[in-house]
């Protein structure tokens, strides 16, 4: 990552940081993300985009932004220009599970899709998580890039990460943190894809 999560806050206004603090739920209208995007020298077919989004909260009169977190993962903008699971195989291990799950999906619905997004990560300052947050921030993303949701694959597998980074070792801390992180995970939208670690956004005709 290119910036650590322990700066990213530093030149945020206390007063306005804590107003939105003290709110139940942030409203979606105050999320802004900053998308970059990348090429995926791992990935032969050219399918793959690797993207990096970092979510800042925008105060009402749009004059302070708040770094809160980032999302990271790969973006497809023609599912059907090859077979997504070998494409995410050959480009990182991370996307193996990802673009399988994927192409499975593409490969039993009768809805015709016109992108995928395979997430690898959603990171959040630990102030910022609890909020049910994530659906929103999911909901801008595919509203900045012209995704439709009903025609837009969304997959991620939930990996709980520790605050200084990396996974847990395999244990009831990280099974802990891992219910958390799935809890989160359905109240953004997402179910468990079949009896995988996957998890995806239905679309609304294969609810």
């Amino acid at each position: 990552m290119p910036h650590s999560f322990t700066d990213l806050a530093g030149n945020v206004s206390a007063k306005w940081q804590a107003s939105l603090m003290d709110q139940s739920c942030v409203e979606a209208t105050n999320l802004d993300l900053d998308v970059q995007l990348h090429r995926d020298y791992d990935d032969f077919s050219g399918m793959l985009r690797q993207f990096l989004a970092t979510i800042r909260l925008v105060d009402p009169d749009m004059s302070e932004r708040t770094t809160i977190g980032s999302l990271r993962g790969w973006i497809v903008w023609d599912p059907y220009a090859g077979n997504l699971a070998e494409t995410g195989d050959a480009a990182s291990v991370d996307a193996t599970n990802l673009g399988r799950a994927a192409w499975e999906v593409l490969d039993e619905s009768d809805n015709v899709f016109e992108a995928a997004i395979l997430l690898d990560r959603a990171r959040l300052l630990p102030e910022w998580r609890g909020q049910k947050l994530l659906g929103s921030i999911l909901d801008e993303l595919l509203d900045l890039l012209h995704f439709s949701p009903d025609h837009t694959i969304v997959v991620t597998q939930p990996e709980p990460q520790k605050p200084e980074g990396g996974p847990y070792e395999h244990g009831p801390v990280r099974d802990a943190a891992m219910a958390r992180l799935c809890a989160a995970n359905r109240v953004a939208g997402f179910h468990p894809w079949k009896q995988g670690p996957v998890w995806w956004r239905p679309v609304e005709e294969m609810l």
